[in-house]
């Protein structure tokens, strides 16, 4: 192969032919025989281990002890549609935040949603009272520790 086409490639296609190379001196070839086909993105996939063990947690015990909600106070400007457009691509990037558990064929499975979701939610609170503020977020769900709280589920995608 010319230097010019090897300077081309990328490391892993570099490593790739060395190490071909070195089996084929040994003896050893390398045949593509045989590939893991990809899981339809609307299929569900059975639920991994420590995911069966949070779905069973939470059937016991309901109450999330693995999510934690947070608000966020910001300062200073800010742009809501680059940050809605930034989350959108979080959760297009990480199928585990678009995914759901629930029982099919009595087995824990995980269902990945291929939409995005909804956007984040954004309340403006700058116009409030400081008094008024703590209630106005309990009034949204997005403060306190009791019943105020929004309730987060397996079963369930955000709303």
């Amino acid at each position: 192969m010319p230097d010019s086409t090897y300077a081309k490639l990328t490391n892993a296609e570099k490593t790739r032919q060395l190490v071909s190379a070195r089996l084929k001196e040994k003896g050893i070839s390398l045949r593509h025989t045989e590939t893991i086909a990809r899981r339809p993105i609307d299929s569900p996939s059975p639920a991994s281990f420590a995911q069966q063990r949070l779905w069973l947690l939470e059937h016991i015990s309901p109450g999330s002890r693995y999510n934690m909600q947070v608000v966020l106070r910001l300062r200073g400007a800010l742009h809501i549609q680059s940050l809605n457009s930034a989350w959108r691509e979080l959760l297009k990037r990480h199928e585990i935040l678009r995914t759901t558990f629930g029982v099919a064929d009595e087995q824990i499975m995980q269902f990945i949603s291929t939409e995005p979701g909804s956007s984040m939610a954004v309340f403006d609170l700058t116009e409030e009272n400081p008094s008024e503020r703590e209630s106005r977020l309990r009034h949204h769900g997005c403060a306190g520790t009791g019943a105020d709280r929004i309730v987060y589920s397996l079963q369930r995608r955000p709303a």
